[in-house]
């Protein structure tokens, strides 16, 4: 993560300034943009000089619905109140909301505009691309089954576009081995079994 020298700064006034706000994320301003695997650190200082040129919005603080693990902020007085989930194991796929979920117990969640970093994220080196597919069906409905407040149709539909996202894919081996992950998922699923640290055991 590339930031701007004043990141820290504008994640702390947000807190001085919104008391009920208990996780808040700086902005990424590569997301949506630019593909895993594109970026480098010139080209993210180039990105945050060009909208420090263009200026900053007047707000530090809009809704978001969850913390995303590279740029997320949490009040320090939920230490010891909310922790990570560790049968969430490996890349932990989509623990950054499970561990939302727990924070909004507690207060708000929402991003700062003005807090300006870029995600240098690479396309790969996570986890094989079977375990992540598995991950991708079955943390979602562990997630769900917590009962912290995921709702159950969009945990599902969720999970069914990414299956038909990778089906679609599937040609390039890389997808055709998340697709694999995604069917074992949802064999596992059909019976009853939710289960994400199976993956431990997936070679």
């Amino acid at each position: 993560m590339e930031v701007e020298e004043h990141y820290i700064e504008e994640l702390q006034r947000t807190y001085r300034e919104h008391a009920s706000t208990v996780l808040v994320n700086g902005a990424n301003l590569a997301h949506g943009i630019y593909p895993a695997g594109t970026l480098n650190r010139e080209i993210a200082r180039k990105l945050i000089q060009d909208q420090l040129k263009r200026g900053l919005p007047e707000e530090n603080l809009i809704p978001a619905r969850t913390g995303y693990g590279s740029r997320m902020s949490f009040r320090g007085s939920l230490l010891g109140k909310v922790e990570f989930d560790e049968r969430l194991p490996l890349y932990s796929y989509m623990e950054d909301y499970d561990f939302t979920l727990e924070c909004r117990i507690y207060g708000s969640v929402g991003e700062n505009p003005r807090a300006l970093g870029v995600h240098i994220e690479l396309s790969s080196g996570r986890v094989a691309e079977s375990k992540r597919g598995y991950s991708e069906i079955v943390n979602p409905v562990y997630i769900w089954s917590k009962r912290t407040g995921a709702a159950l149709p969009r945990t599902l539909g969720g999970a069914l576009k990414r299956t038909l996202k990778n089906a679609a894919k599937s040609p390039n081996s890389y997808f055709r081995k998340r697709l694999f992950g995604n069917l074992l998922g949802w064999s596992h699923l059909l019976v009853g079994k939710i289960d994400p640290e199976y993956i431990l055991k997936m070679k």
